[in-house]
């Protein structure tokens, strides 16, 4: 996250989400097996400054059978600036079966738009996403 202030923040601080991806990858490491995240609770409790040094960190709460417990934190300057809990289990059978029913009607596009078209009126992180329209709806 040592990166230009343009690219992954907005204001005084980092993105929510990259600050969050972060922590779920921190998690993530420490698994061993097949688990796969179960959930996910994130708190934002200060700002993490883009450009400054940080320190992630990841402890393994406990670990059972079936299910492992995980809070990540990310710290700047000696203080917790992002703490999440992530639950990550296997994958059990159950006699519940309720098929996948969600689909979308959408197909491939022929033609697209891409954002950098649009650049001057997003934030700056668009400018480095593969993106493109789906509709020609802009903002």
């Amino acid at each position: 996250m040592n990166h230009s202030r343009h690219l992954w923040g907005q204001g005084r601080t980092a993105f929510g989400g990259i600050s969050a991806a972060v922590c779920f990858q921190a998690a993530q490491n420490l698994i061993v097996d097949q688990r796969t995240p179960r959930s996910f609770h994130c708190n934002f409790i200060g700002p993490v400054t883009c450009g400054e040094p940080l320190k992630v960190t990841a402890e393994i709460l406990r670990t059972g059978k079936n299910v492992t417990q995980i809070v990540a934190s990310v710290l700047q300057n000696d203080r917790v600036c992002v703490m999440a809990q992530i639950c990550f289990g296997i994958s059990r059978g159950s006699i519940l079966h309720k098929p996948d029913t969600t689909k979308h009607a959408l197909t491939v596009p022929k033609k697209v738009t891409s954002y950098l078209k649009f650049q001057s009126l997003f934030l700056s992180l668009y400018n480095i996403l593969n993106s493109r329209w789906r509709r020609a709806v802009y903002p």
